[in-house]
């Protein structure tokens, strides 16, 4: 088996990823208690191009930890066990479960700020302006997505094999 290239890499990813995090939290709650401003727009603006930064080599490393499935095996993650197995097996692989709850917990409020904003923003009921400050929250998700991939990436010693993940469905 060939050992996974740039794990060192993406370690330096991973703790940017959480810095990123960290300070696109802070600028979200510094948006949303009222500081509007050239500045927070600049912090906005760096967020979300930090996010991308960090966001694509995850992707990246995200296929490269599943170069040994097939296409179909793939398309099988579907499956709520199996796609299960499989998050479990890359992006869940030695993260804390903090770090997942902190990283789902900021999906959900996304999702659900995104609904409640295209509601009120529908019917007129808010300020064009106040439609933005939801949107802040966005590169959250995207640092919390690559903190996962990127940390269990670097921690993995070599590519997920398909009977690593389909073995533990047959136990079951």
């Amino acid at each position: 088996m060939k050992r996974l290239p740039c794990r060192g890499f993406a370690r330096a990813l991973a703790r940017t990823a959480e810095a990123g995090l960290v300070f696109s939290i802070v600028v979200h709650v510094l948006i949303l208690l009222g500081w509007r401003g050239r500045t927070m727009i600049a912090f906005e603006i760096g967020s979300f191009a930090g996010a991308f930064v960090v966001f694509v080599p995850a992707v990246v490393a995200q296929e490269i930890l599943l170069s040994e499935l097939s296409t179909f095996d793939r398309l099988c993650a579907l499956n709520p066990r199996i796609g299960r197995k499989i998050r479990k097996a890359t992006i869940f692989f030695a993260n804390p479960r903090w770090l997942r709850i902190v990283t789902y917990g900021i999906f959900g409020y996304a999702v659900a700020t995104a609904a409640v904003t295209s509601y009120l923003g529908v019917r007129n009921a808010i300020n064009p302006r106040a439609v933005l400050s939801p949107l802040s929250i966005l590169p959250a998700v995207f640092y919390g997505a690559a903190t996962l991939i990127l940390r269990a990436y670097s921690l993995r010693e070599y590519r997920v094999s398909r009977e690593e993940i389909f073995a533990a469905e047959a136990k079951t």
